[in-house]
């Protein structure tokens, strides 16, 4: 039974990736060379990227271009078309888009600061954060992040021995965010946002101990900063949930330093 040139090309790209050269490839089908060279080649480059640093700017961009280009052409196209020199650029822009948005994104989230996805996490994060409407869900949205800035300074701390700054700023940011997304919601649908957002500064707070414990003398005092946000806002985060508690607002709502 004959392949076709999409089996050929899968096959291709499966030859690429045990390190066979293009050119000795091609050879072994002659008479897609010419059509599936450009496209091998992407893919070659692609492989040998190092650490993904994706610009959403930029990918707007490459695909606004590539949107133009196709307007250009018939708007259903049969596969051997899709091979034509004119269409391989917009071709090989949306590949990267569709690998660093969909398999990319699927690993990205398990993944840690020292890890080569770690940027495509946090670029998807944004993007979650900018699509998300209602800011009950965007209070959901950055506790979790919360959570996860938490558990890589403790991941990186345990592994380096050393303090993190943007991560631990981001930390607390996260916190910050969820917040004054909270803060904007209606009172009947506070209450239970507080409530993990108490969780969540507790869990900083407890994490930030246990770093302290082992920690190098000359990452105390930015600890203690820390730790003593932490408590500020735990205290407050009581004060809102349980008026009546003996535990003082450290300041007041209108101007507030805990956030």
């Amino acid at each position: 039974m004959k392949l076709k040139i999409e089996d050929i090309f899968d096959q291709m790209i499966s030859e690429i990736g045990k390190g066979k050269d293009i050119d000795k490839i091609l050879r072994e089908y002659p008479d897609f060379a010419q059509e599936l060279k450009p496209l091998l080649s992407m893919v070659r480059e692609f492989n040998s990227l190092g650490r993904p640093l994706p610009d959403e700017d930029v990918i707007k961009k490459t695909i606004i271009k590539a949107k133009e280009v196709l307007k250009e052409e018939p708007k259903y196209l049969p596969f051997r078309y899709l091979f034509k020199p004119a269409l391989v650029r917009a071709l090989a822009v949306i590949v990267l888009v569709i690998i660093i948005g969909t398999g990319g994104l699927l690993f990205s989230s398990r993944s840690m600061p020292d890890d080569a996805l770690y940027p495509v996490k946090i670029f998807s994060e944004k993007i979650q954060d900018r699509f998300t409407p209602s800011n009950d869900a965007k209070a959901e949205l950055h506790i979790r992040f919360a959570h996860r800035r938490t558990d890589e300074l403790s991941y990186i701390f345990n592994k380096k021995k050393t303090i993190d700054k943007n991560l631990l700023q981001s930390m607390l940011n996260e916190t910050e965010q969820a917040f004054h997304c909270i803060e904007l919601l209606k009172e009947d649908r506070v209450a239970n946002l507080l409530k993990r957002l108490a969780q969540t500064n507790q869990f900083q707070k407890d994490m930030l101990s246990n770093i302290k414990n082992n920690a190098c003398a000359c990452d105390t005092g930015l600890l203690n900063q820390a730790l003593n946000m932490c408590e500020k806002r735990h205290r407050y985060l009581e004060h809102r949930l349980n008026p009546d508690s003996e535990l003082p607002c450290p300041c007041d709502k209108d101007s507030c330093t805990c956030w």
